[in-house]
């Protein structure tokens, strides 16, 4: 099978994507490396593109104050296009582009990690070896690792492949693959850590309407009674209900509840209506309260909240943004405000002539807009923005998308909010809780000498975003007072896993003029469950169904997990089994292709739903001999020769043995069969044998239309059944091996085996040439 990572990378990629090494190239490197040198805000523009000044284009603004309307920094060059961009607990920042927006070419892999605090940034590859991961639904998980869903395989065309980063240690494992397919899903992580699936398409013509939750232990299970078609990459929340909300972008909300096999319930009409899949957006401000705003086409400025703490939740317009926007993005600040980035006014798809540079910033205590600074390039269709700890935002992306007027920005932006520019920041010194995670309701004490000036606690999930929806960003506001010593916040977590789903957040402190510190990432979950570090327990390993070219490996774990065999002639083993991400207990796994009569070394390993390892010892088996219990090549020329036969081949209508003539693939003779007539049939004993193999070689010349050819076998030498067809496609005129395994019948004395030619003309040609049962000898 292809490997379509590998196919979308240069040379120098290809043979390092194969490795969970990281292949690292300096920031200024990167600028002045052939493959960036000049693309700056154009990305990888064409002539045409990079002679264009598209109307309204402007410098990052400089004649408003800061502290008013914040501040952009140049652009940073990046390797990739960031169309899918993640902060992770550990600060860095994870992104990834599309084949089409190939890495650059002196680094090589489609994702990369860096520091977004260093300047110039360091990047390193990050590549996913089981998927191509553009077109992913993603989310983090409890333990702060990344799970994402589906992926590329072609436009619309999804993958079940679920992959899950580590960030401690910048590989990707292969999770439990998804019931079904899907390209563009949205991933939601549940008040129990369990990660929900909507949407996503399978082809071109077919959505996936069934939502799937995953769950560490158990995998994944299918929501049969909530099947819906919904838009691709839809706006879903996690409510204080505990059931998830869809927000839109259809006008038609609704909750899901995700218990038993699902359910839809309408909740209510928006006063906009349709706003367009990945065009408008949605943001959950406050636990439970909702904003959604822009999209549509024409492209619209308004902006509607909902209030699902409501007794009957109502979606009311709020004020509109100064500019009408598709194609924007909506994030999170840590005092609470929602800013809003990019997209375009322009009824063309991700049309840069209507690109809206200035940002602007909502209030959710008086649901008021303000114009903030413009940014010095546009961002469209596939543009990204997340929060980063220190409160600037990082703005990537646009382009890719292979339409509209947009090129791919290999470049990322930061913006300054007017908080940023308000005087000294507080400083969090320390986080102190009893455990690395701190509890639902436990109080913890948070270290700053800025005690008496804080004014504000709050949380900010870590971002996940692409196609302008965040699908991980939450916000709440945390209770506190200062330390009966005044040197640090005693602080309440949050009691409700509903409003506050486990993993990591960003802990904000503010002051009074609504400046934040420096944000502690800090994980929130339930106390007393400790991370998971125990590997499953391997037992009970054994080798059956031994033939001379296959063997069947099982075992059982402690816990559910994933199977995978090492194995080959050596304790170095050197060939190892496609990975079986199923969580199971009882583990089996097939290997094929052996060679008879061969000692053979095998381990096998599992890994739980934690990312824990167990790896068994050394066993062995080894593959019979095999036994030639009959063979002709047709070499006496005679339809009574060979070994091992019963009898003489049986014939009919045009068939011959075809000496010196039309290749033979060995010796001097063949056999031909030809039009609808001819038939060739011969009987052998095979009573008591195992493993049994047919092996032949064959060759097809000039079938066309219906014309195929057919193997078949029998056990009673009457009723046969047919194991192997030739048709058109197999009409190559040369001589290929044919392995067929036969140990699926009963073994009998009288078993027939026959070649059956059901052509249309004379020039219409099967030649078959030494014809080979195999097999092994009872055990003794």
């Amino acid at each position: 099978m292809e490997n379509r990572d590998r196919d979308c990378l240069t040379e120098t990629a290809r043979k390092d994507s194969g490795r969970r090494t990281f292949l690292k190239i300096a920031g200024g490197a990167v600028a002045a490396a052939t493959g960036l040198a000049g693309i700056l805000d154009f990305g990888r523009a064409p002539a045409w593109v990079k002679a264009k000044k598209f109307p309204g284009e402007a410098l990052a603004q400089g004649t408003t104050e800061p502290a008013v309307v914040g501040a952009w920094s140049g652009t940073v060059d990046l390797p990739i296009v960031a169309i899918h961009m993640h902060l992770l607990p550990d600060g860095s920042v994870l992104a990834w582009g599309k084949p089409e927006t190939p890495p650059d070419p002196s680094f090589g892999v489609e994702a990369a990690v860096w520091d977004p605090t260093l300047t110039p940034p360091t990047f390193y590859g990050a590549h996913d070896p089981y998927v191509t991961i553009y077109c992913s639904g993603h989310s983090f998980l409890a333990d702060g690792r990344l799970l994402a869903a589906g992926g590329h395989m072609n436009d619309f065309v999804g993958s079940k492949v679920v992959s899950i980063f580590d960030f401690s240690s910048r590989t990707w494992s292969r999770g439990a693959d998804m019931l079904g397919a899907r390209w563009y899903p949205t991933n939601t992580t549940l008040e129990n850590g369990d990660v929900l699936v909507v949407s996503g398409s399978i082809t071109e013509s077919q959505v996936n309407t069934i939502p799937e939750v995953w769950n560490a232990a158990a995998g994944w299970r299918s929501l049969t009674g909530a099947a819906l078609s919904l838009p691709l990459y839809p706006w879903m929340h996690l409510a204080p209900n505990g059931m998830a909300f869809y927000s839109g972008p259809e006008g038609t909300t609704r909750y899901l509840d995700t218990t038993g096999t699902g359910r839809w319930t309408t909740v209510g009409l928006t006063n906009f209506g349709d706003r367009h899949q990945y065009e408008g957006t949605s943001v959950m401000y406050e636990p439970g309260k909702i904003l959604i705003v822009g999209g549509g086409n024409p492209a619209t400025a308004s902006a509607e909240v909902i209030n699902l703490n409501d007794a009957s939740p109502q979606w009311r317009s709020t004020n509109s943004m100064t500019f009408r926007r598709r194609y924007l993005n909506a994030t999170i600040l840590p005092d609470g405000k929602v800013l809003v980035t990019g997209g375009s006014s322009s009824g063309a798809f991700s049309d840069p002539s209507g690109a809206i540079y200035n940002a602007e910033m909502w209030d959710p205590a008086t649901e008021s807009w303000s114009t903030m600074a413009a940014m010095s390039t546009s961002r469209l269709y596939h543009s990204t923005a997340l929060l980063l700890p220190d409160g600037r935002i990082l703005l990537a992306g646009g382009g890719g998308d292979g339409a509209g007027g947009d090129i791919d920005h290999y470049n990322a932006q930061y913006y300054s909010p007017p908080y940023l520019f308000k005087g000294v920041r507080p400083s969090i010194t320390s986080i102190s809780s009893a455990q690395a995670t701190v509890g639902y309701g436990e109080t913890f004490l948070v270290g700053t000498s800025d005690t008496a000036d804080i004014t504000k606690v709050t949380l900010v999930r870590l971002s996940s975003v692409t196609h302008e929806f965040n699908q991980n960003q939450r916000f709440n506001q945390l209770a506190f007072s200062t330390t009966s010593d005044g040197t640090g916040l005693s602080v309440t977590a949050p009691s409700d896993p509903k409003i506050c789903p486990p993993g990591h957040y960003m802990l904000f402190i503010l002051n009074s003029a609504g400046v934040p510190s420096v944000a502690k990432i800090t994980r929130i979950g339930a106390l007393g469950v400790p991370a998971d570090t125990t590997p499953p327990v391997i037992s009970s390993v054994a080798a059956s169904n031994i033939s001379t070219s296959a063997a069947t490996i099982t075992w059982t774990t402690n816990e559910t997990s994933d199977s995978q065999v090492e194995y080959g002639p050596t304790i170095a083993y050197g060939r190892e089994t496609t990975l079986d991400s199923a969580l199971v207990t009882s583990h089996r796994v097939g290997l094929s292709g052996l060679t008879a009569g061969t000692l053979y070394h095998y381990r096998v390993k599992s890994r739980d739903a934690a990312s824990n390892l167990a790896v068994s010892g050394d066993f062995t088996f080894t593959t019979p001999a095999p036994l030639s219990i009959a063979a002709d090549g047709f070499e006496s020329g005679t339809f009574s020769g060979g070994t091992g036969w019963s009898g003489p081949w049986t014939k009919s209508g045009d068939v011959s043995i075809r000496t010196n003539v039309d290749g033979p693939i060995e010796g001097k003779s063949h056999v031909r069969l030809r039009r609808n007539t001819g038939y060739l049939q011969r009987t052998l004993n095979l009573s008591g044998a195992q493993n049994v193999r047919l092996t032949f070689w064959a060759k097809v010349r000039s079938f066309e239309g219906s014309d195929k050819a057919l193997v078949k076998v029998s056990p009673d030498g009457v009723t046969f059944t047919t194991v192997k067809v030739f048709t058109s496609a197999d009409s190559n005129n040369t001589y290929r091996y044919y392995d067929l395994d036969l140990a699926g019948f009963a073994m009998t004395a009288n078993f027939s085996i026959a070649f059956d030619a059901e052509m249309s003309s004379t020039g219409d040609n099967w030649f078959i040439d030494n014809i080979q049962i195999t097999g092994a000898r009872p055990s003794p």
